[in-house]
């Protein structure tokens, strides 16, 4: 690091500081307010943040108005993530440590020094408080930041981790454009009936060959239904693995440490190293986290080694169902008629099985599998090339934060990853 140099945050940024302390009153249609706990993976999640008017909109941002390029340090309750803000924002900050930054460039590179480990280290040493924790203002002003001397340096060590988070987030895009691809064919084909109504008029839907529109029937029976179809509940169509799963407390955890996803509910909440499931499977909560605000359950599409405890349901497709058609059918279902408890949540195995679900001809089955089956290749294959690449980046990181590794070097690791 003899080319490097190091100076408070206060003298790197424009300015350090942080959002309104006060509690402006909410309103239903407004400017939105966020506080620390909006800050969700790196990103802004404004799904749960809640609109204030546009007078306490302009108040707050008197105080703290956020920019392109700013970088947003939760510093009160959930403390230690960080956002580079890379739109013009539409939102304003109550208890968020706002570093205000002189260029893109310098935000760029505050974004990922915060991230390196050495300086969580230094940040979860100045976290202060019992009930909630907190990072205080004056502490993150004097937090120090190094930095090369030669900013073609600078631009190349954020040109590096750029690229991979670039790369990151494409995957992720295709990700989201697979699933929708995959959801609108199924609706298309179970809900809308689309090739019936096609077929009834002499024609074939444009996405559709002619040998798969040849399976639909070209008329409904009574029941509303193409003909040959019937209504049946998910008991018809998947296998169910709960009697294999096996809860594991926090303490026992700790002392399994390894490498295999262990899910719960919602996520995957650890790595633990033994696993009880090998395949492809749909996880749907139980109890607890069961139901999302529009209705839908939580799924989570799992495959490979991994545990689970006994907070999420174990699925596999059955009966000519595929694990995919149940993720695509599960994904639009309103599951709140089948959810029992007031205090605690819960989706019990009578009730998932008696969620009913159209029954189509096994050739049918068949020809929807085959047809997203593609899509949901890729998805896992983008989703693993995703670990791999967030792996190298958190390797890096630290060591191009410090001077650690040589530039060249970094690069001819990143060239050979993407």
């Amino acid at each position: 690091m003899t080319n490097w140099q190091t100076t408070k945050a206060s003298d790197f940024c424009l300015s350090v500081r942080d959002g309104t302390h006060d509690s402006p009153k909410r309103v239903n249609n407004g400017k939105y307010l966020i506080t620390s706990r909006h800050i969700i993976g790196k990103k802004i999640d404004l799904t749960k943040a809640y609109q204030i008017s546009n007078s306490d909109y302009d108040e707050v941002n008197r105080r703290s108005k956020v920019d392109r390029w700013d970088v947003l340090f939760s510093m009160i309750g959930t403390v230690g993530e960080v956002c580079l803000v890379k739109d013009e924002p539409n939102f304003a900050i109550k208890n968020i440590g706002l570093f205000k930054s002189k260029n893109e460039l310098f935000g760029k590179w505050l974004y990922y020094f915060l991230q390196s480990k050495k300086v969580k280290q230094v940040l979860n040493s100045l976290k202060r408080g019992t009930t909630q924790e907190y990072i205080p203002l004056g502490d993150l002003r004097n937090l120090n930041i190094s930095y090369p001397t030669n900013i073609l340096e600078t631009q190349k060590i954020i040109s590096i981790l750029s690229a991979l988070d670039d790369k990151i987030e494409n995957n992720r895009k295709m990700n989201e454009t697979l699933e929708t691809v995959a959801q609108v064919l199924f609706k298309s084909w179970f809900v809308d009936f689309d090739p019936v109504h096609a077929k009834a008029t002499g024609k074939t839907p444009a996405y559709m060959d002619a040998e798969t529109a040849a399976l639909f029937p070209s008329s409904f029976g009574d029941d509303g239904l193409p003909v040959g179809w019937n209504f049946g509940t998910y008991s018809d169509a998947m296998s169910i693995y709960d009697s294999k799963r096996i809860p594991l407390s926090k303490s026992q955890r700790e002392r399994k440490q390894g490498v295999f996803p262990y899910y719960g509910a919602t996520s995957c909440m650890d790595y633990v190293d033994e696993y009880l499931f090998d395949g492809v499977y749909l996880l749907m909560g139980e109890d607890g986290s069961v139901i999302r605000e529009d209705g839908t359950p939580f799924l989570q599409y799992v495959w490979g080694k991994f545990w689970v405890n006994n907070h999420a349901h174990v699925l596999q497709g059955a009966n000519g169902f595929s694990t995919e058609h149940l993720f695509c059918a599960l994904s639009s279902v309103n599951v709140a008629p089948y959810v029992t408890g007031a205090v605690q949540l819960k989706i019990n195995q009578a009730n998932m099985k008696r969620i009913p679900i159209v029954v189509p001809t096994k050739q049918i089955l068949s020809a929807f599998s085959e047809t997203v089956q593609p899509f949901f290749d890729k998805r896992r294959l983008n989703i693993e090339e995703n670990q791999t690449l967030a792996e190298l980046r958190d390797t890096l990181l630290p060591k191009l934060m410090s001077g650690e590794i040589r530039v060249k070097d970094a690069e001819r690791e990143v060239e050979r990853a993407i």
